[in-house]
């Protein structure tokens, strides 16, 4: 079941990786586009630099798309990591996350969000800008240098358009965006490590506790009539039972020639009987003792209540 369990697991994680991967990759596509757009636009008329809002619009849905598909995902580990420990086999490999919907924000509520909102819409801002400065048809600066290098004159005349602006601009964004999508990641990988780890200690607990039952051993009695009344005594458990000595019997039920009952041992899912006839004055229960042996503990003791079911 562990090993099941990581392999959903580490499926899940490659669906999250992949969908972040994926915004990631949009952002940077859309700065390129637009860079490289700009500068090959930056002389044509403002109505055809005016379309690149479109591309922009585009870039932004499947961004957020992709945000919306990760944060599917990730309801999907945590329902995974809550549930899979408890026994649980529902859905198992089962990658469609079409139940989650109603838990995580939509496909505009993820373009509404904040860093999705600053960075498209800044994008957008620097066409709208563009299309302003690209009407009054003068370079935005122009950088002049001469120097004397023995007997020649060197003459250096730059003009720095809007378009070649544009481009440094998205230089600086794709910048910004490397290290802050990094960011992101390290603190998205350190929570998948928490929970990692977090799931691995509650496996561990179960491999131990699974450990000791497996060495338990689990007596239960009871008492049934059909033509005599039957005292019942069952091993519930998965391990052997020994030495199993019921008590306290003596002023509430007739054993006949017995005090107390005393078996050698019950095996896993044995039971044995133990005719009897109750006392005068007992009522519908009475109380016993019983102690036995198992392979994780030497001395085992509980008290029953016996209902005399007819």
């Amino acid at each position: 079941m562990n090993e099941v369990l990581h392999k959903e697991i580490d499926l899940i994680q490659s669906c999250i990786s992949r969908m972040a991967q994926n915004s990631f990759t949009i952002k940077g596509l859309s700065l390129t586009c637009i860079s490289i757009v700009g500068a090959v636009l930056a002389s044509q008329s403002w109505y055809l630099i005016a379309l690149l809002i479109i591309p922009i619009i585009g870039f932004w849905w499947l961004d957020a798309y992709y945000l919306h598909q990760e944060k599917l995902y990730r309801k999907l580990y945590d329902w995974v990591i809550a549930e899979r420990p408890n026994g649980t086999q529902d859905y198992l490999y089962d990658l469609c996350t079409d139940r989650f919907s109603d838990d995580v924000i939509g496909i505009w509520g993820c373009m509404k969000r904040k860093i999705n909102t600053i960075f498209y819409g800044v994008l957008i801002l620097m066409v709208i800008c563009f299309i302003l400065f690209q009407c009054l048809k003068k370079p935005l600066l122009r950088v002049c240098k001469s120097s004397d290098i023995g007997s020649h004159f060197i003459s250096f005349n730059a003009q720095f358009g809007y378009g070649e602006i544009i481009s440094l601009l998205c230089l600086i964004g794709s910048i910004y965006l490397y290290f802050k999508f990094n960011r992101k990641l390290n603190r998205q990988q350190k929570i998948i490590n928490d929970q990692q780890i977090q799931l691995n200690n509650i496996l561990l607990e179960q491999e131990q506790q699974s450990k000791i039952d497996n060495q338990k051993a689990q007596i239960v009695v009871s008492a049934v009539k059909t033509d005599k009344w039957h005292f019942i005594i069952a091993n519930k458990g998965k391990s052997e039972a020994r030495n199993i000595m019921i008590s306290g019997l003596t002023d509430q039920v007739n054993l006949g020639n017995l005090k107390d009952i005393d078996l050698p041992k019950l095996s896993p899912n044995q039971e044995r009987n133990v005719t009897f006839s109750p006392l005068s004055g007992i009522g519908d229960n009475f109380e016993c003792e019983v102690s036995w042996e198992d392979d994780f503990k030497s001395e085992n003791k509980d008290t029953f209540i016996v209902y005399m079911n007819k």
